[in-house]
């Protein structure tokens, strides 16, 4: 009976040339399942619900990051009145989203109380494109017993671009919030690091060699 021995290499006592060979192999390890961007999903719902926006993990997709057609997008629905509201009181900031930039509704007041009274009854909400990846904004209104229609009809489409350029500003964040973690995740010294904190075994090739230990 023949025995062999096989030297056994934690991944920083390897050589530089065949560590850089083992961080390429394995550069995925931390993001090959849903598990890395799970939590970052549930911040984002959190801070859509502060802005009248509600959403859940489930309606989220992205795909990214670095090929043509990566992006994000969610479905939604939006309380028009609780995300004004929201805005001008700039309440995402008190939650650390300060690098986010929202503007402030141009739409006139008195459209906005009728919305409150309930003589416009108006909706707004996204779908999930059928291709790629993008907010796809949709509304619905009727508005009883109101004189100059053509004027309301004029401050809700301006009430609309207002919400489809904050939703986008959200949107952003979500894609770029994902590809930071993304990146760290996949970065030389967050894999190095999650292969000596999981005490992984390479021959000095840099073979995987857990199973012999």
């Amino acid at each position: 009976m023949k025995q062999i021995t096989v030297d056994i290499f934690s991944f920083s006592e390897l050589q530089p040339d065949v560590k850089k060979r083992v961080l390429e192999k394995h550069r995925y390890v931390e993001v090959d399942d849903t598990n890395w961007y799970r939590f970052e999903l549930m911040a984002f719902t959190e801070l859509c619900s502060l802005l009248g926006i509600l959403t859940s993990p489930e309606q989220i997709f992205f795909s990214g990051f670095y090929h043509q057609g990566a992006g994000s997008t969610f479905r939604c629905t939006i309380n028009v009145l609780e995300m004004v509201k929201a805005v001008s009181q700039k309440v995402w900031e008190k939650e650390d989203f300060r690098k986010i930039h929202f503007t402030a509704c141009p739409c006139q007041p008195r459209i906005l109380q009728q919305i409150e009274k309930g003589n416009i009854d108006c909706r707004f909400f996204t779908c999930i494109p059928n291709r790629g990846y993008y907010i796809d904004l949709h509304e619905d209104h009727r508005f009883h017993l109101l004189s100059n229609g053509s004027n309301i009809e004029r401050e809700l489409l301006i009430l609309f671009d207002w919400i489809k350029r904050n939703i986008n500003e959200l949107n952003t964040h979500l894609y770029q919030s994902l590809q930071s973690i993304y990146e760290g995740l996949t970065s030389d010294e967050a894999v190095a690091d999650f292969l000596e904190a999981n005490e992984w075994a390479f021959t000095c090739d840099g073979r995987l060699a857990n199973h012999l230990v």
